[in-house]
């Protein structure tokens, strides 16, 4: 979706706004309930993550910054190819595990090395 990508862009710019913010929050909760609802649980699981950790950036538990914006645009590339009926056939769900706690990681990382309350806070 070309409005998630120009959201997270435009936050690089203006990290603190909570419209954009729920703008691409909104995106996510919509991608996870479409999913949930056409029966791509594995999908909606993913995106519950991405979701959570956007959540956190929302109330401030995390900063934003370009790494939050390029892992939630790599969520939305996976998404896509998790959803491609014509894709590879490749059982994407160890990657999605991965992107998720590696985006999960450098949150932690970044909020312990800016005495930010951790990733303790991020419910996966």
């Amino acid at each position: 979706h070309g409005g998630l990508e120009a959201t997270l862009r435009e936050l690089e710019k203006r990290p603190g706004d909570k419209e954009l913010l729920s703008s691409a929050l909104r995106v996510m909760r919509t991608i996870k309930g479409s999913a949930a609802m056409y029966g791509f649980d594995e999908v909606s699981a993913f995106t519950h993550k991405i979701e959570s950790i956007l959540a956190a950036v929302r109330e401030g538990v995390v900063p934003f910054t370009k790494t939050v914006a390029d892992y939630t645009l790599g969520a939305r590339d996976l998404v896509r190819e998790m959803l491609d009926p014509t894709g590879s056939g490749e059982d994407l769900s160890a990657r999605a595990l991965f992107l998720a706690a590696s985006f999960r990681e450098s949150i932690a990382v970044r909020g312990a090395s800016q005495n930010r309350r951790s990733s303790a806070t991020i419910p996966f």
